[in-house]
């Protein structure tokens, strides 16, 4: 099965399932938290792809001439809004930072994403091809990550942890069921937790699945 990420990077795993993107085609096989809320404490987790608009820290030089990046928190503004956006493919439901721009829609129209300065949110749906229990992609996603947090409930599952050698949060929700699966996914610098942290759970919370008994 395929998760899409909007990076368009992909990864395989060692089932040779291949993690994307959204909007970079494909299909997509997810789940999501085993609670509504994200965790207080939100950081990055995903064998997926991270997605290219995570800001790149600058280096500093160390005694044997090597780069060291060094943590620099993302000038984007917290949100004062949160418009919903609502799949016309999928049927879910998320809210958006109204502080992030919209980027240009994938073909497929299986989701939407908002980004500015190294943060990003992404909504898609894809369809469960290769029919993974919540578990088993739990086992997926969590590849390639420093996991922090990770909880399966029911059909939701979350991921959250570290990527780019720690500099960057990752944050993944996904409902996963016999026929598709929605998700949510953040990424955003690490030294800007404490501003993206509550608007990650907020959106976590209030995250609306579509039917994922069918394909769409």
């Amino acid at each position: 099965m395929r998760i899409r990420q909007r990076t368009c990077r992909t990864t395989l795993g060692a089932t040779g399932l291949v993690l994307a993107v959204a909007g970079c085609g494909g299909t997509v096989a997810a789940a999501s938290t085993g609670s509504s809320s994200a965790p207080t404490s939100v950081t990055t987790s995903s064998a997926t792809s991270t997605p290219a608009t995570t800001a790149s820290a600058p280096a500093t030089s160390t005694s044997t001439g090597t780069q060291t990046p060094l943590p620099v928190a993302s000038t984007a503004p917290a949100p004062t809004s949160y418009p919903d956006y609502t799949n016309a493919r999928f049927g879910y439901t998320v809210e958006h930072a109204s502080s992030l721009p919209a980027q240009a829609p994938p073909n497929d129209g299986d989701g939407a994403s908002w980004s500015e300065h190294g943060v990003t949110e992404a909504s898609f749906g894809a369809n469960n091809v290769n029919h993974l229990t919540p578990a088993q992609f739990l086992a997926v996603s969590e590849r390639n990550v420093t996991v922090t947090y990770s909880h399966v409930s029911g059909d939701r599952v979350v991921v959250s942890g570290l990527i780019e050698g720690g500099f960057v949060v990752y944050y993944r929700l996904d409902i996963v069921g016999a026929g598709s699966v929605d998700s949510l996914m953040w990424t955003y610098d690490k030294a800007s937790s404490a501003t993206w942290n509550p608007v990650v759970a907020r959106t976590a919370d209030t995250f609306r699945p579509g039917d994922v008994s069918v394909e769409h």
